[in-house]
């Protein structure tokens, strides 16, 4: 992940240059001191350009081989000192001229301010030119490095970037969209309808699914949540996204506001209050709760959670989704089920589905694809964000291009990312690149 996030910065932090470069401060810098032709800016705009246009390929490269890593982390040195110089330039330029506006018919102040630009001007150029210098060194490594313009398996198969709008969430889902997932749905829910196998006085019993990020354990919970069966055996049902931090208070006004939206809910952030509520209307009755993407390992919070739920009525269930075992081993779960990759034809069924839409399926296409899909079977988020990606160009030589990226060679430990989930972010267009790593930089939050 963090190799995507600085490289995405790193993308930025040069457009920011050569955005500034062309600002009209520096211009007018320039202008007004007549240095356009022997000032050297002008050659460290051309140079930046230059590098810029192989920062695909370098961005791609990056992972399987260390010298073009490093390459990298000297280029991002000599950007962000580019950018504070060119910074200074303008904050320079700024207060001169606001002083000049301020004072219009000092001359002796004219005169003072034009013997300190003087000084100033050739500070910068010597800096600049220490620049260029460094900047003409990292092209000859480039060279050496074998860095291509436009050798991206995007560019190479001509496909268009486009910005898509993204669709709203919603909790309704088309089993017809989902592929290998009936054995586990028939098996949780026979588990979630049966009679409760715990040794304690809880009226229920905890199941959780338990896998990977990107195996499908939240769309698994949503078929086993609008299950006709599952509708039809409890009184209540309600569905809570946890946040790594296990809030209390906001976990059950959740569920308070999902079992009744006509409620009034406390203002304060008390949890007695809203548990005493909680209890009064689960009293007695049956409740199924999917408590979603849960990462708590503190037994303390888990037991205080849990408090109102322990007055329904026997039959009553938990099910969450959960990436580590260790989280379903405190919530003393009766039953974990272990969700594995794909198997078969499904994640080829997968794959097309969402690559060719239903349409004609090439032969030729085929070919290469299966190829794909088994250097990272079995995920169907990797699955789905592959056959996305593969589907805005239908082109053999772009399809044997990414079947060919040095980014498969990765293992996951190595990436920190699925590998075709970085695929997918690195042919991203530049400014969703930037997005994605201003994003990054939050926590998360429900």
């Amino acid at each position: 992940m963090a190799e995507l996030v600085s490289g995405a910065l790193l993308t930025a932090a040069i457009e920011a240059v050569l955005n500034r470069l062309a600002s009209g401060d520096i211009l007018d810098f320039l202008r007004v001191r007549n240095l356009q032709d022997n000032f050297p800016l002008k050659k460290l705009k051309t140079t930046f350009n230059s590098l810029n246009k192989v920062m695909e390929d370098a961005e791609e490269r990056q992972y399987a081989d260390p010298n073009v890593k490093n390459w990298l982390d000297e280029l991002r040195g000599v950007v962000f000192q580019a950018e504070d110089l060119l910074l200074e330039i303008a904050t320079k330029a700024s207060r001169r001229q606001l002083k000049l506006e301020l004072h219009p018919h000092t001359g002796k102040l004219r005169n003072r301010l034009t013997s300190n630009v003087k000084s100033f001007e050739k500070d910068i150029e010597q800096r600049i030119r220490k620049l260029v210098d460094y900047l003409e060194l990292l092209a000859k490594q480039r060279d050496d490095l074998g860095l291509k313009v436009g050798s991206s398996a995007l560019t190479q198969g001509g496909a268009n970037r486009r910005v898509c709008q993204r669709l709203p969430e919603s909790s309704l889902i088309n089993e017809a969209d989902i592929f290998g997932r009936d054995a586990d749905k028939e098996k949780l829910v026979k588990v979630l309808l049966s009679r409760n196998k715990g040794k304690t006085q809880s009226p229920m019993d905890v199941i959780a699914i338990a896998s990977m990020g990107g195996m499908g354990k939240i769309t698994l919970a949503r078929l086993v949540y609008e299950d006709k069966r599952m509708i039809d055996g409890f009184h209540y049902r309600a569905w809570a996204c946890i946040s790594k931090e296990f809030d209390l208070v906001h976990a059950t006004k959740a569920i308070l506001k999902v079992l009744d939206c006509s409620i009034e809910l406390e203002k304060s952030d008390d949890l007695d209050p809203h548990q005493r509520k909680l209890q009064e209307m689960l009293k007695d009755k049956k409740f199924f709760v999917v408590l979603d993407d849960v990462w708590n390992k503190n037994h303390a919070i888990w037991e205080a959670f849990r408090t109102p739920f322990n007055y329904g009525a026997p039959g009553s269930k938990f099910l969450i989704t959960a990436r580590e075992q260790g989280v379903a081993k405190v919530m003393r779960c009766t039953d974990i089920h272990f969700l594995e990759p794909l198997q078969n034809e499904y994640p080829w069924k997968l794959f097309a589905k969402h690559a060719f839409s239903d349409q004609y399926v090439d032969p030729g296409l085929e070919s290469i694809g299966r190829r794909i899909i088994n250097k990272r079977g079995g995920s169907p988020l990797a699955i789905k964000t592959l056959g996305s990606l593969l589907g805005t160009k239908l082109a053999p030589q772009y399809w044997d291009a990414i079947l060919k990226s040095d980014i498969w060679s990765l293992s996951e430990d190595e990436s920190n990312i699925i590998p075709s989930l970085r695929l997918s972010y690195h042919y991203l267009p530049s400014n969703l690149k930037r997005c994605f790593a201003f994003c990054s930089s939050f926590r998360k939050i429900t």
